[in-house]
């Protein structure tokens, strides 16, 4: 009897064990979901004895996409957020970083934008938002990430791409948006966006993802005194450049 119930005690114990390691598992899981992470799945094929606690996971790894998209989509144009972005662009800083290679960040600005709301009102801005988001989508590259990151502005991350890259692509986004006719609008809209530039062969600081962001908030906002409608890439000088008047307005096609 003695041995019997020392057999029975010692299972389990061993199975109260496992079965804390695997909620242990699932709790931390739930954390990260709480710092809006949502990488890690639940590791089903490592439960040996599928139970309750099996199902629990399997119930997580099947609304784990659904919780990501909803808490890292941008509702109105289907990119990322900046919730999302923020997430994307420490992965990619941390991936280029151990595999040595180059990546580069664009900030993008639609240009006037602010007049569109003013003489077509919100929902024709809601629905331009819209046209540059599937814009951007569609024209970026496979692997390139595409977030709204504030009102109009939108960001890319484009991973494994050297500083000409990230200028060729910026260029061609700017004549993709200026060629685009949004039909927002009674009458088709021509609009023109800013693109600030900067990637990982400049001198960064310790604190990479944050200096990253603010030298391509800086490019960008370079570009939009310089006149819109254009791309400025970081450069340590970038400071000193003559800053010059800005001659861009919104066109409506036939008016």
């Amino acid at each position: 009897s003695v041995a019997a119930f020392t057999v029975v005690a010692a299972a389990f114990l061993l199975q109260y064990g496992d079965w804390n390691r695997r909620l242990g598992a699932i709790v931390r899981l739930l954390e990260r979901v709480e710092e809006g992470e949502f990488a890690a799945p639940y590791d089903i094929e490592a439960d040996l004895h599928p139970d309750a606690v099996t199902m629990v996971g399997a119930a997580y790894n099947r609304v784990r996409e659904q919780i990501s998209s909803m808490v890292l989509t941008d509702v109105l144009t289907g990119c990322l957020n900046r919730r999302g972005f923020e997430q994307e662009l420490a992965r990619e800083i941390a991936r280029a970083t151990r595999a040595g290679s180059e990546f580069s960040l664009l900030g993008l600005d639609l240009d006037y934008f602010k007049t569109v709301n003013d003489t077509c009102g919100h929902l024709a801005g809601d629905a331009v938002l819209r046209e540059v988001g599937a814009l951007l989508k569609h024209s970026r590259r496979a692997g390139d990430v595409v977030a709204r990151t504030g009102g109009e502005e939108f960001s890319m991350i484009l991973p494994d791409t050297s500083a000409v890259g990230a200028h060729q692509v910026a260029s061609r986004l700017c004549e993709a948006v200026r060629a685009h006719e949004f039909l927002a609008t009674q009458k088709p809209l021509r609009l023109s966006v800013s693109i600030g530039v900067v990637s990982s062969g400049t001198d960064l600081h310790d604190e990479v993802v944050e200096e990253v962001k603010r030298r391509a908030d800086d490019a960008l906002y370079h570009a939009k005194r310089s006149g819109r409608n254009c791309v400025c890439a970081w450069t340590p000088a970038l400071a000193s450049r003559p800053l010059g008047r800005s001659t861009e307005s919104l066109r409506v096609i036939g008016s």
